[in-house]
């Protein structure tokens, strides 16, 4: 049963900063790992926001593109991925 949960009703809360261009990724990760606010860089240096920033809420399995998923899911709480592309 916990394994049917987590395959069709696990969900995450997930921010994104997103960027075309790699070198500035590549930049704004090391600053994040450096202790850099997320919140600050999303709202100063993301090129793409929503009204919430670049909070998506809550996404469940199934609802993103595959490879964002894969790379969110793997993560625990408060972990930053590597640049997803």
């Amino acid at each position: 049963m916990y394994e049917y949960y987590k395959k069709y009703f696990e969900e995450i809360k997930v921010r994104q900063i997103v960027t075309k261009d790699r070198k500035k990724a590549e930049e704004l990760l090391n600053l994040l790992r450096k202790g850099e606010d997320f919140v600050e860089l999303e709202k100063s240096k993301s090129e793409w926001l929503n009204k919430e920033g670049g909070d998506l809420g809550f996404i469940k399995r199934g609802k993103m593109d595959q490879t964002f998923e894969d790379a969110a899911f793997a993560l625990s709480e408060g972990e930053i991925s590597d640049i997803v592309e």
